[in-house]
């Protein structure tokens, strides 16, 4: 290509590719569908994966700690019932010792009333005083009434407390249930996941084996012979010569003033596959195009000069070249 561009150094310039659609057996879109879906699925399993990296451990810890509090208050009630159970204690023997005091109080103010009847004139003053002993005995005897009301409160207390203590037991089972939900759910979703990149792969293996063996029908219809009938065109009155295509290389001629000079162009095009070569000479302005059924002869290319190009094509070695350039397109895309 670049040789014929340094050769070829006219002003004006016309290039005209045109390209040869290849149509395949199989649509790509049948390739491409089940890729997609295995990179979204992939990226699924990745999600879920990461979901689970970072949740489990932070629930493990929250229900952890839910777990250690609850230990520590069931400590605490427990110490506290104690407290409550020896203060108990403690207050009922005070109790009976005060009953027993009042009581022995009791009988000597009887016995100080008996005197004082007996003694009105001597002992009223004593009688004042003993009224005040019995108003503060009274007074003694509502304090306790008083202490046994606060002692049944204080036993509603531990009731409450002992149904605290079983709705907090209630609530820990309750949380080591949901824990065990959530670890078959997981275990569920990653169960489903796996499947669904079995039947993936599956298909993955399905499509590439439909893919060989279409490739292999595809390069061998086009090892096949073919009968083809050329159709000779004369263009000795065309003073444009645009392009001329073959396969990947693009030998493009320049506009050529001596057109009416040549004594003889042979421009052979085959209605089946399209494809044209050209040998270009520079002096004599001598083009000679063949298809891949023509072989071309040294005899028909002045090789006096350096500029001169000359090829010999096969139509054997042509195909193979591209059927191999082909395939190692597709190989390279797919795999």
């Amino acid at each position: 290509m670049l040789l014929l561009q340094l050769l070829l150094p006219l002003p004006s310039v016309s290039l005209q590719l045109t390209l040869l659609p290849v149509s395949l057996p199989l649509p790509l879109l049948l390739l491409l569908l089940p890729l997609l879906l295995l990179l979204l699925l992939l990226l699924l399993l990745l999600l879920l994966l990461l979901l689970l990296l970072l949740l489990l451990p932070l629930l493990l810890l929250q229900l952890l700690l839910l777990q250690l509090l609850l230990l520590l208050l069931l400590l605490l009630l427990l110490l506290l019932q104690l407290l409550l159970l020896l203060l108990l204690q403690l207050l009922l023997q005070l109790l009976l010792l005060l009953l027993l005091l009042l009581l022995l109080l009791l009988l000597l103010l009887l016995l100080l009333i008996l005197l004082l009847l007996l003694l009105l004139l001597l002992f009223l003053l004593l009688l004042l005083l003993l009224l005040l002993l019995l108003q503060l005995l009274l007074l003694l005897l509502l304090l306790m009434l008083l202490l046994l009301l606060l002692l049944q409160l204080l036993l509603l207390l531990q009731q409450l407390l002992i149904l605290l203590l079983l709705l907090l037991l209630l609530l820990l089972l309750l949380l080591l249930l949901l824990q065990l939900l959530l670890l078959l759910l997981l275990l569920l979703l990653l169960l489903l996941l796996l499947l669904l990149l079995l039947l993936l792969l599956l298909l993955l293996l399905l499509d590439a084996a439909f893919f060989y063996l279409s490739l292999k029908s595809f390069y061998n219809t086009l090892l096949a012979d073919e009968k083809i009938t050329p159709t000779p065109v004369d263009i000795r009155h065309l003073r444009d010569i645009g392009s001329i295509y073959h396969a990947n290389v693009v030998l493009s001629v320049e506009r050529m003033s001596c057109v009416e000079r040549m004594s003889c162009v042979d421009l052979v095009i085959f209605r089946s596959t399209g494809d044209i070569f050209a040998i270009y000479h520079i002096d004599c302005r001598l083009i000679c195009l063949a298809s891949r059924k023509c072989r071309v002869s040294r005899s028909k290319v002045d090789t006096r000069h350096s500029r001169d190009i000359q090829a010999t094509f096969s139509r054997r070695s042509i195909r193979r070249a591209t059927i191999q350039s082909t395939v190692k397109i597709f190989c390279d895309f797919f795999f």
